[in-house]
């Protein structure tokens, strides 16, 4: 039986490996037609899909020239169902996190020192708004390399701390401009709330602002500043609702493209249809999909009450848990 070599989707050399590994890292997703690839004992390196023995993997007809598809595409994702055990995917990112706890935990830990760094940068004065502009084209990338680090242990792969930048090697240009666009679609549904109140809270803000130094300096009027502050609390007050309401659209937007992130740096797509792609997935069964991410955020604020530490140990659990969901939804369908 014929042994072959491949380029893995993180640029590195495998094999060689035999034609029944290839159909199985095809069926896994962790292939697709555009990989290269070559037999043993050839030089020359030829997209999978090329492979006359491989072709049935992609609906290609052998010796038809033509683009080729992936096989998410080819796999009509879109038309399979799902099952998905929440608790499952808990015990499984437990499972997961005691038997890679030094490199799920450096990771994590790494990802959230930079966010903390940067969010110093941000608070400082003239300049700090630059930094948190370029948090937007650092964040996606980053959290993307802390998927990647999931993905390959949870199939059994060898990873290390330094995967967590994997973002900023491969795929880095559609994971940053997926969080521009989140939060470009964020920023749109809470519109209405500051056209409606931003022309009232904002006066009472630099009104206050005003009167800090002149306080500190113990020349300010104290009482002036606590009637700015109890009207800015009425203005948050009377807001509320219109936060309530404008919060539903991003809630669902959010949770509908939760899976963008892993899939273009899993599965080489760009950004707009792996955004299409979780948006498919993620809504046959969207109401199990918000309930993973309510357990989520739980899990890690259980952390943050021990203290605020104990979300460096929470925060990997909850990660992993999306992570196993993903795995069982875009590689292991379980019905049609």
């Amino acid at each position: 039986m014929a042994n072959y070599f491949i380029i893995g989707g993180d640029g590195r050399q495998y094999g060689p490996i035999s034609a029944d590994d290839i159909r199985k890292w095809v069926a896994e997703g962790r292939l697709n037609a555009e990989s290269s690839a070559k037999p043993e004992s050839d030089a020359e390196w030829r997209p999978l899909g090329k492979f006359p023995e491989f072709a049935d993997l992609f609906g290609l007809v052998s010796g038809v020239e033509g683009p080729l598809v992936p096989p998410l595409a080819l796999a009509n994702w879109q038309e399979q169902d799902y099952e998905l055990d929440l608790g499952g995917c808990f015990s499984r990112s437990w499972e997961l996190y005691t038997k890679n706890f030094g490199v799920l935990f450096t990771g994590v830990l790494i990802y959230m020192l930079i966010e903390l760094f940067i969010s110093f940068l941000g608070k400082i004065p003239l300049v700090g708004p630059v930094f948190s502009l370029g948090n937007l084209i650092v964040i996606g990338p980053l959290m993307g390399g802390v998927f990647y680090q999931y993905i390959l242990v949870n199939r059994g792969e060898k990873t290390a701390a330094g995967d967590i930048f994997a973002g900023f090697r491969r795929r880095f240009v559609h994971l940053m401009l997926f969080q521009l666009l989140l939060t470009f679609i964020s920023a749109l549904c809470f519109t209405p709330v500051f056209i409606v109140y931003g022309p009232k809270f904002l006066p009472l803000f630099a009104q206050l602002q005003a009167l800090i130094p002149q306080i500190q300096a113990g020349s300010g009027d104290q009482t002036a500043a606590m009637d700015i502050l109890k009207n800015m609390f009425g203005v948050f007050l009377s807001s509320l609702p219109w936060v309530l309401v404008c919060s539903l659209p991003m809630i669902y937007i959010s949770v509908s493209l939760i899976f963008a992130l892993p899939l273009i740096i899993d599965k080489d797509m760009d950004v707009l249809p792996a955004m299409g792609m979780s948006w498919r997935m993620a809504g046959k069964h969207w109401f199990l999909i918000f309930g993973l991410v309510i357990l989520m955020e739980l899990v890690k604020l259980s952390g943050l009450l021990g203290c605020c530490i104990g979300i460096l140990f929470t925060m990997p659990i909850a990660f992993g848990a999306l992570m196993c969901a993903y795995e069982t939804i875009f590689c292991q369908p379980k019905k049609n």
